[in-house]
């Protein structure tokens, strides 16, 4: 590939990110069905939290799963969804401590709403 060829895709690639910084991420997340056994503002949240978390967007990702959970707090799926936050796949990035600690919380719901044993 020539020097001029790098810069023209160079130059194209930072203008669509530019472009792209000015729009709002949420307007641009898509859609998707994924019903779950919580409130219909939690839900929001969670699902919020889910096409972030496809959009590679874990920070926004994890605070809606957050938010979902101050709203919700005895529904696990969404202390699942902020675990799911903490790995970063594509860069090969992972930060399992707060993985284990949003995990650690998923059991403490279990115990609050579960009268079994084993789970």
């Amino acid at each position: 590939m020539t020097f001029k060829t790098r810069a023209a895709c160079s130059a194209t690639f930072i203008c669509a990110c530019l472009a792209g910084a000015n729009s709002a991420p949420s307007q641009q997340l898509g859609r998707i069905s994924f019903s779950v056994s919580a409130t219909p503002s939690a839900q929001n949240e969670f699902v919020r939290g889910v096409l972030f978390l496809h959009s590679f967007e874990y920070t926004l990702a994890a605070d809606a799963f957050r938010r979902a959970q101050i709203i919700e707090p005895d529904f696990a799926m969404e202390y699942w969804g902020e675990a799911l936050t903490y790995t970063h796949q594509v860069w090969n990035e992972q930060d399992a401590a707060s993985a284990r600690a949003a995990r650690v919380r998923i059991c403490d719901v279990r115990l609050r709403i579960c009268s079994c044993e084993t789970w």
